[in-house]
């Protein structure tokens, strides 16, 4: 094993496929889907795990031994081939994960304070309101006296990145990054722990 860090790709989307009839790509997509391939830039071909599939998306671990540079992706149903996409492929390719998987709003992850006595509560840094199917960043608060506030994110391409290249900002203000590394509950999840925060 090489030390290419295992990643996540979300990389497909039905706009991707405007070859295709919507509803037939549609359809391959939510549940045909029955292998992902990798060839990397030395031309060898890989089996990718795939993690999930849903409407419009599907969710694969690039394999580890995948040689740096462009690559292509085809994913294939009953035995064919439907879609193939150029990537490139790197050893860091860092990213984290949004609570919608849409890249963008409230943040995957958690808000977790200890107090003097070791006391922990977790949250979720996303909720959803009454009447909404949407994601919002939940509020926390950090001036609780006694207690420190840590985040807790999740997200890909981070693991082999050292520890002294990561840096994070809120409100332009420095956080200590404590960690960044695998985390064993999924494949191609990486944790980013922050804190404690100012």
């Amino acid at each position: 094993m090489n030390s290419m860090a295992r990643a996540i790709l979300f990389l497909f989307s039905v706009s991707a496929f405007a070859q295709a009839p919507l509803a037939v790509v549609s359809a391959a997509i939510t549940g045909a889907v029955r292998s992902v391939s990798v060839r990397d830039s030395a031309g060898t071909d890989r089996t990718a795990d795939v993690v999930a599939v849903s409407n419009g998306q599907i969710s694969f671990v690039i394999p580890s031994a995948t040689a740096q540079g462009q690559a292509s992706v085809t994913i294939a149903r009953q035995g064919s081939a439907f879609a193939n996409s150029p990537i490139g492929i790197a050893r860091l390719a860092p990213g984290l994960f949004t609570a919608d998987a849409s890249g963008a709003g409230a943040p995957a992850g958690f808000v977790l304070q200890i107090t003097n006595d070791g006391t922990r509560s977790q949250d979720n840094l996303f909720e959803t309101y009454p009447g909404q199917s949407a994601y919002e960043t939940r509020p926390f608060d950090t001036a609780i006296t006694g207690a420190e506030t840590y985040l807790i994110l999740f997200g890909t391409g981070l693991r082999a990145a050292p520890l002294s290249s990561i840096a994070a900002r809120i409100d332009n203000t420095p956080v200590p990054v404590l960690a960044a590394q695998a985390q064993s509950e999924f494949p191609g999840l990486d944790q980013v722990n922050l804190g404690p925060l100012p």
